[in-house]
């Protein structure tokens, strides 16, 4: 089966130097370019593609790399001198696309797992993707998804172990959820914002978490009840005023209509950057 991984930028945020902006702290100095480069090719496992998408502060590299043949990419873990394939939960590929900037020897990505859409595609069943979590002790751990939903992705981790992502209601990348997973509890971010955001405001995907538990985030902008195609890059500050509870907060939630135009935009732009392409109308597997 031919595979097509391809990693999409999820949000651009320009970071401002401004110390005074809230939740954003004040830039380090940069340290000097170095004159010249010198190249280590990290190498494959055994196929003729591999990507280093992200490294964090201990040279870890984390990206994909092919097995033999081009038609298995694994998420892949390149320590000095070793090479060290992720694993799957069942299906054939996976990947590290997002940045990782995990320092304690945690990793988060996204996997095929052994369940399939039923809906067929150049004659092949297609896996589903699902939010993992891997360590050197355990190996990799699914995440699954939050009730009711059929897929997910995780995209950062930060040094507390906390996991941000996105839980989708259909197997075509359709009613998007942003979450946040800690302790083994998947909890989505709309539920945790004040009532007067969620008037305003429907977290659709996300991108980092940093180690204040800040999560740089993409809204798209509600009206009237009404999610709309306007996206914004946001800032999710945690210890905000709630306002008003949790049970009420949900509620507000729940009433949200994500339009038509809406939900065509969240599908195209989840798919651009996960297996294979986006079916358009693919039913939620049963």
């Amino acid at each position: 089966m031919d595979l097509r991984v391809r990693a999409a930028a999820i949000v651009s945020i320009l970071f401002s130097a401004v110390s005074s902006s809230p939740g954003l702290g004040a830039q380090e100095a940069s340290p000097q370019p170095p004159s010249h480069y010198r190249v280590i090719d990290l190498g494959t496992l055994g196929g003729t593609v591999s990507s280093g998408n992200t490294i964090n502060n201990l040279g870890w590299v984390m990206g994909s790399s092919n097995e033999a043949g081009d038609t298995v990419q694994l998420a892949t873990l390149w320590l000095p001198g070793q090479q060290i394939p992720l694993g799957t939960l069942g299906g054939p590929s996976s990947n590290v696309l997002w940045p990782v900037k995990n320092n304690s020897g945690l990793i988060s990505g996204v996997t095929e797992n052994g369940s399939t859409d039923p809906d067929v595609s150049n004659g092949s069943l297609a896996f589903l993707p699902e939010a993992f979590l891997w360590t050197r002790e355990g190996g990799i751990q699914g995440l699954h998804t939050l009730p009711g939903d059929a897929i997910s992705e995780a995209t950062d981790i930060n040094d507390a172990g906390q996991v941000v992502g996105v839980s989708y209601g259909g197997t075509d990348f359709s009613n998007p959820r942003a979450f946040i997973y800690q302790n083994g509890v998947m909890t989505p971010l709309n539920q945790l914002l004040s009532k007067s955001d969620q008037a305003g405001f429907y977290i659709s995907s996300t991108g980092g978490i940093n180690d204040l538990g800040e999560i740089a985030a993409q809204a798209n902008l509600v009206s009237n009840g009404v999610v709309t195609t306007t996206l914004h890059a946001v800032l999710l500050v945690p210890g905000g005023d709630r306002e008003d509870g949790a049970v009420e907060a949900q509620g507000v939630a729940q009433k949200l209509v994500i339009s038509e135009s809406a939900q065509a935009q969240m599908r195209q732009h989840a798919g651009m950057r996960h297996f294979g392409p986006v079916r358009p109308g693919a039913a939620r597997a049963q």
